[in-house]
């Protein structure tokens, strides 16, 4: 018997070129500022979109209150106030009233409204107060804009 010992060579897997080094770097800077752009407007969206809600439910009481035959202006401002006093931007709200598209005001009170009538708040908060301009980093902004929101019911 011949006993001879066999060598197994293993091939080398060939190194990557130089020319790659570095490549995912790279990419990793083009790629992160967009998804921080994507990140951003997502969380403006929502932080928008919770203070919409906020607005609207305080537009909805104060539609409720001024369909009531006691109502008058101060009261409905009274409800659309606290309905909006947990929101950090409570205080901030214009709150105009309508009764059949007209705006209600010293020469036409609410009072005046006779069962029937359509009654509309529109609450409307400026959107600097209501959410961070969180776009401003990125080239935009919602600077100047404003969350607005009407409910209409008709008087009882």
């Amino acid at each position: 018997m011949h006993n001879q010992s066999t060598t197994t060579r293993i091939a080398k897997s060939p190194r990557r070129p130089r020319a790659r080094s570095g490549v995912l770097t790279v990419e990793m800077i083009l790629v992160i500022p967009i998804l921080l752009a994507v990140v951003l407007a997502l969380v403006q969206f929502g932080i928008t979109l919770m203070s919409m809600q906020g607005i609207t439910a305080a537009a909805r009481v104060g539609t409720r209150q001024a369909t009531l035959p006691s109502a008058t202006q101060a009261s409905v401002e009274a409800a659309v106030s606290q309905v909006l006093a947990g929101w950090h931007f409570a205080g901030k709200e214009t709150t105009e009233i309508f009764v059949n598209g007209s705006p209600v005001n010293a020469g036409n009170p609410l009072t005046n409204a006779v069962t029937g009538d359509a009654v509309a708040v529109r609450v409307t908060v400026p959107t600097t107060d209501a959410v961070p301009d969180l776009l401003k980093f990125i080239g935009g902004s919602i600077v100047g804009q404003d969350l607005k929101t009407e409910f209409v019911l008709r008087k009882e």
